[in-house]
C-alpha cells in the first residue's frame, strides 16, 4: 500500500486522499487505543520507559503497527504536502487523541509523530496553515499539561494567547531550522576578535 500511494499518489484528487486518509489509515490507528498488551511505562515522564521484549513488541499493536501507520501518514503529508494540506487539521486531531489519552506508549508514539510533523512542514505554508498549527498544539498542551501543584498552588491556563505570537515563534523556529538565525561560525568570528 504504501509503494502504490508514494508512486500514484500524485494523480489522486482531495476527494481521493480523505478516502485513502479517513477510510483506511486513520482506522489502523484507531485500533491502537483497543490495545490490551502489557504496555511498559516510565516511573517519571522526563524517562523513557523500560525496553520492550521483542515478543511484546510482536503482540502490541501500539508497539508495533501504530508507529508504522504513522510513519507512512508522515511521508505521505511530506510527499504530497501541497494536495493534503487541507487535511492538516485532522491529522493533528489524530495526533492530539494519541497523545491526550493515558496510554503512555501510544502518547510517546503520538508525540514523536507530531514533532516529526512539525519539522517537515515547509516554511512557505500559508500563515493560516501555522495558525491552524499553533492552535492545535496550544489545545494539545493545554489538555496534557498538568495544572494543579496541590499545596503549591493551581496554574491558571489562558488560552487567549494571540495566534499572531504562536504563528511569529513558529516561523522563528523555521528560521533556525532553516540556518536563518546566527551560526556557530559567528561566535567563532567573536572569539578571534578577543585575541
Amino acid at each position: 500500500l504504501h509503494a502504490v500511494l508514494q508512486r500514484h499518489g500524485g494523480l489522486f484528487r482531495r476527494a481521493t486522499w480523505e478516502v485513502i486518509m479517513k477510510g483506511v489509515l486513520f482506522p489502523v490507528l484507531d485500533h491502537a487505543r483497543a490495545d490490551e498488551a502489557p504496555l511498559p511505562s516510565a516511573d517519571y515522564p522526563a524517562q523513557p520507559p523500560p525496553a520492550p521484549s521483542s515478543n511484546l513488541v510482536a503482540a502490541s499493536w501500539v508497539l508495533s503497527t501504530a508507529p508504522l501507520a504513522l510513519s507512512m501518514c508522515l511521508q505521505l503529508v511530506q510527499r504530497f504536502q501541497t494536495r493534503l494540506q487541507h487535511m492538516l487539521p485532522e491529522i493533528l486531531d489524530l495526533l492530539e487523541s494519541l497523545i491526550c489519552q493515558d496510554v503512555e506508549s501510544l502518547a510517546r508514539v503520538g508525540l514523536k509523530a507530531l514533532g516529526t510533523l512539525l519539522m517537515n512542514v515547509e516554511p512557505t505554508v500559508h500563515r493560516s496553515t501555522w495558525d491552524v498549527v499553533c492552535d492545535k498544539l496550544l489545545r494539545c498542551v493545554a489538555r496534557c499539561m498538568t495544572l494543579d501543584f496541590e499545596e503549591s498552588g493551581a496554574v491558571r491556563w489562558d488560552d487567549h494567547v494571540p495566534l499572531e505570537l504562536c504563528a511569529s515563534i513558529a516561523g522563528k523556529g523555521a528560521d533556525a531550522a532553516s540556518g536563518g538565525g546566527r551560526s556557530n561560525d559567528d561566535d567563532d568570528d567573536d572569539d578571534d576578535d578577543d585575541d
